[in-house]
């Protein structure tokens, strides 16, 4: 009886421990700046919301996840991949391709799992912590101190000396003096994103150490509007009811998608469409879907796999059906 004590103690505990170790909240992953001590940073209503977004986009991402698992034998599942990512099942490539979506899916689920050996992303909530710099400005290093010129001690290196191969006429560099960082990147994406009232959120990496850059880890900013937190085209959060046949996906997007689109970039990079190449929106996404030229270029847009993810959470919760972009329902007996 004792030694059965002790097993059903320590069960007790080892699940606890699990139950402990899956409890990731937002600032186990990211850095959220905060207003009003830091520059850019969001306000306790602002942080808030992202700790729902945070947990909403875990949620989608292990559903869509787990719904991939079972692919090959719910026809639900395939629909869903034909809409948004453009295969049939009866394609010889289809298992690659799924794989393939599925490891994308899986690499964001582990970095939400806090497995990631890189430095936190960090998270600001408008753009004022960006200070743009001409090139002829003296470069400061990851302490924030003017650097002198190897060639002419008597000068300071210049930010066009170091970053040449990063700044143009186009991109310029943006100091962020709340972690002596550079940002490279275009005003349209920069200082002036969020006065476009039709943005919610950009992404971007930036190298640690600009002094010694093959070398330097690198890691990312994820800018959120205000406007993401404010805007009435999306839902404040994940519906459980409410639903109707016959509504389209669109109309029940939540704002917790700009989160999860944002994710994609933050874990994937350069593997992902970005900037003026992405496809925004579920029919613009079903759109190219449709077409063999550009299926592949929507297995690399972030957007699709947002959207996938929520049809996704809405089928395994056995709420609704919107693999085919408008609800359907789903029989209380299913086993899809």
């Amino acid at each position: 009886m004792l030694v059965n004590y002790f097993l059903a103690l320590a069960t007790s505990l080892w699940t606890v421990a699990v139950w402990a170790q899956e409890a990731v909240s937002i600032d186990d992953i990211f850095v959220v700046h905060m207003s009003p001590l830091e520059k850019g940073g969001c306000t306790e209503a602002e942080k808030t919301k992202l700790g729902t977004w945070f947990d909403e986009s875990f949620d989608m991402l292990d559903e869509s996840f787990a719904a991939l698992q079972d692919y090959d034998t719910n026809e639900r599942v395939q629909k869903a991949a034909t809409t948004f990512f453009g295969f049939q099942p009866e394609m010889a490539t289809a298992e690659d391709i799924t794989e393939a979506i599925k490891e994308n899916i899986g690499q964001v689920s582990d970095f939400m799992n806090n497995d990631r050996a890189s430095p936190k992303p960090h998270i600001f909530c408008n753009t004022d912590f960006l200070e743009r710099k001409a090139p002829t400005d003296p470069v400061q290093d990851i302490q924030g101190e003017f650097v002198p010129d190897p060639k002419n001690p008597d000068k300071l290196l210049t930010i066009k000396a170091q970053l040449k191969s990063k700044i143009s006429k186009t991109k310029s560099a943006y100091w962020i003096e709340l972690i002596k960082v550079y940002w490279i990147s275009e005003p349209k994406w920069a200082t002036g994103f969020c006065d476009d009232k039709t943005q919610l959120a950009v992404t971007g990496d930036f190298n640690i150490d600009i002094m010694d850059p093959k070398n330097s880890k690198t890691s990312q900013i994820i800018i959120i509007c205000p406007q993401a937190f404010t805007t009435s085209e999306y839902k404040d959060e994940l519906y459980k009811s409410g639903i109707a046949v016959g509504d389209h996906i669109e109309a029940w997007q939540p704002k917790s998608l700009t989160f999860l689109h944002e994710l994609f970039h933050v874990v994937h990079g350069a593997n992902m469409l970005s900037g003026t190449k992405e496809i925004y929106g579920a029919i613009a996404c079903a759109d190219r879907a449709l077409k063999a030229k550009s299926a592949s270029a929507v297995r690399k847009n972030p957007e699709t796999f947002a959207f996938f993810s929520m049809a996704m959470y809405y089928l395994q919760n056995k709420i609704i059906d919107f693999s085919s972009l408008t609800a359907t329902s789903l029989p209380e007996s299913s086993s899809d």
